[in-house]
């Protein structure tokens, strides 16, 4: 890795040997063999992908120390990891932190974390009086517990998951609630307002009138009085009172009105004295 420091010396033994996550359970194993309540929130007891800068969290009493694991074997922990952890301690409030690598640390390292309080450096030296000699048979045990744990994390992700699904379908259902609650309103409001009347218009119907084309045939009328004579005997034979409807005399009374003139005539004739 560019820009570190390779380690001075280099441990050929099964703590060199182990993975990253049975690294962080031996740690944890250990932690836990002197009264601690650990809590392993790393990568290698949780399943995730990232562990946050945190391996472990240790309880006891009213303290609570946050321990990052460096299975690092052929180059020195920088400066830069102590820093890191330190901050993470301010921000959780946290009353102490430990770095633990089963190398080395640099020298800076050292300085970095001596001028802080409560703030602790275990090398792989100390780590391994503090652990006693591992042996090759304990990776094997490791390895078997490493499946399990592994399973375990990935069905509390499923879990996790499953119920993160059910809440996006209880808050859905409950915008679909309150959407039809807000139509119902709304539909009593408008039932509940008084209905307005139709505004009276000002315009005079304009009513219609017949067509030419389509109007009734209106029967003809006289303006004055029409008569009808006799043209033989000049005699007055009917007259019609003024605007009333014409009516045509039939052959048979014209025949009629022409005996009764020539009756008429054949009178006056007798009883007019010859000249």
């Amino acid at each position: 890795m560019k820009g570190l420091k390779p380690v001075t010396r280099r441990h050929d033994d099964a703590l060199a040997r182990v993975s990253w996550d049975q690294f962080e359970v031996l740690v944890a194993g250990y932690y836990r063999s002197q009264g601690y309540q650990v809590e392993h929130v790393g990568t290698g007891g949780t399943g995730r992908d990232s562990d946050g800068g945190i391996d472990l969290k240790l309880r006891r009493d009213d303290g609570c120390i946050l321990v990052q694991c460096k299975r690092w074997t052929a180059m020195k922990v920088p400066h830069n990891a102590v820093h890191e952890l330190l901050g993470i301690m301010v921000n959780q409030g946290a009353t102490g932190a430990i770095l633990i690598t089963s190398g080395e640390f640099t020298k800076a390292a050292i300085e970095a974390a001596s001028r802080q309080r409560n703030f602790k450096l275990i090398d792989g030296h100390e780590l391994r009086v503090m652990l006693g000699p591992v042996p090759d048979s304990a990776l094997d045990s490791l390895a078997r517990l490493r499946g399990p744990a592994t399973k375990l994390a990935g069905k509390a992700m499923s879990d996790l998951g499953l119920a993160v699904v059910a809440k996006l379908v209880l808050f859905g259902l409950f915008l679909i609630l309150l959407i039809l609650v807000a139509q119902h309103m709304q539909s009593v409001i408008r039932s509940l307002s008084p209905s307005v009347a139709p505004r009276p218009t000002t315009e005079t119907p304009v009513s219609a009138q017949p067509s030419p084309a389509t109007s009734p045939a209106v029967p003809a009328t006289l303006d004055t009085c029409h008569e009808v004579i006799d043209k033989p005997s000049g005699t007055y034979i009917d007259h019609c009172a003024s605007g009333k409807q014409i009516v045509q005399p039939t052959p048979e009374r014209l025949r009629e009105q022409r005996r009764r003139a020539d009756e008429a005539i054949k009178v006056i004739a007798e009883s007019t004295p010859e000249l």
